[in-house]
């Protein structure tokens, strides 16, 4: 996908199911930014989790540094965008969703001319089925179920109730991408609809776009088809997909054959698994979220991707922080030395990566150097950076 395409980079949102003593609680202030409805100062951020409340530890000066990289940076995304609404290769549907996301959740100048823009380039994507993908010839479809979740997820944070149609229909695609009938790959999804094998990310894309897109509107469904997933099929997956002890990863892949294979196991997969389980509304006291946050706790780092050196890394940065966020622990207790505030530390990071764009005065950018991802690609690398500063900030910015 990004690694075929692109990584999986939709957010936690709201607070899913309430019920006693039972459902982890997303951070219900995130959840309402990400939905593009609430801003608030990031040093006095929220996030919930079994009922109590936690202050993001973001200093002032750290947060205004921020806002201030997330400016430049979105100057130089806006700069970039081309006349049609997308940007770079319009083949790849994230390259504009990504993009369009993060202008979403700002409060940037120029977010009333780029998102309209970028959105009526996506609406172009929607095809037949309801997917909001492309098709390329001779190769069919690109990565349909994938490229949908992504794209649900940046028309649900544009918060225009005229998109409801396309979200509904969106929704309806990826329910009916969803694999059913009590196999080892019940619950999942792959890359299309006609794959039979289940793929971690186009999974979380799924579930994290069907939770972000819910509503009773959406949950409705359209011509008396269903638009929401089998949470309970999804559980049932993700029960399955037990790592072996030690194991770097928190989801396996399972592919087509008769049982699970790992077919990666880098530093992104317990945080992944950690938002499935959320999305999925896991039990709070499940033991798996509470392996995965140990996972994080003893393998923490920021100058590496654990798992595969410095490849795919603002992808990493980026899911960890959603998964932080979601779980609403606000510090790491890592072995030999104090407590690491992950916001702090993730911002920081950011901001000694971010660079100045010498054709661009006072514009600034991401950028990688490994192809695999690809996140030599500078627009996917800073939309990637962005979005991580928004959900570690707690806030959209300026």
């Amino acid at each position: 996908m990004l690694y075929c395409q692109i990584t999986s980079v939709c957010s936690a949102s709201w607070r899913v199911g309430l019920r006693p003593d039972r459902s982890v609680r997303l951070p219900v202030l995130l959840a309402a930014i990400l939905l593009g409805r609430l801003a608030c100062p990031a040093a006095c951020a929220e996030t919930l989790i079994s009922g109590a409340s936690q202050t993001a530890q973001v200093d002032i000066s750290v947060a205004n540094e921020a806002q201030a990289a997330i400016a430049r940076a979105l100057d130089w995304l806006a700069a970039g965008q081309r006349p049609d609404g997308a940007w770079s290769d319009s083949n790849l549907t994230p390259l504009t969703a990504l993009p369009l996301w993060a202008f979403a959740l700002s409060r940037h100048p120029a977010r009333a001319q780029v998102v309209p823009l970028a959105v009526d380039w996506l609406k172009g994507c929607v095809q037949p089925d309801g997917g909001i993908y492309h098709r390329k010839p001779g190769r069919g479809p690109l990565l349909p179920n994938y490229n949908t979740g992504l794209a649900l997820v940046a028309l649900s944070a544009v918060g225009d109730p005229a998109l409801t149609p396309i979200m509904l229909r969106a929704r309806r695609f990826l329910a009916s991408g969803q694999h059913a009938g009590g196999d080892l790959h019940d619950g999942g999804l792959d890359y299309a609809v006609a794959q039979s094998g289940v793929d971690p990310e186009t999974t979380l894309a799924a579930y994290e776009a069907m939770r972000l897109s819910q509503t009773s509107v959406a949950r409705r469904g359209t011509n008396g088809t269903a638009s929401d997933l089998d949470w309970t099929a999804a559980l049932r997956l993700l029960d399955q997909q037990r790592p072996p002890p030690g194991d770097a990863g928190a989801f396996p892949s399972a592919t087509n054959a008769a049982t699970p294979a790992l077919l990666r196991a880098d530093g992104s997969m317990p945080y992944a698994g950690m938002l499935s389980l959320i999305y999925a509304e896991a039990d709070r006291k499940d033991p798996r979220l509470r392996t995965a946050f140990d996972w994080a706790v003893r393998n923490w780092s920021l100058d590496r991707h654990p798992g595969i050196g410095r490849q795919g890394a603002y992808a990493f940065y980026l899911v960890l922080t959603k998964a932080l966020a979601a779980y609403g622990r606000e510090d790491l207790p890592v072995r030999d030395g104090p407590p690491v505030f992950w916001r702090r530390a993730v911002i920081e990071k950011l901001l000694s990566l971010q660079r100045m764009d010498a054709a661009r005065p006072g514009q600034g950018y991401w950028a990688g150097d490994d192809d695999r991802f690809p996140e030599d690609a500078r627009v996917l690398t800073t939309a990637y950076a962005v979005l991580t500063l928004e959900v570690a900030l707690g806030a959209a910015a300026p």
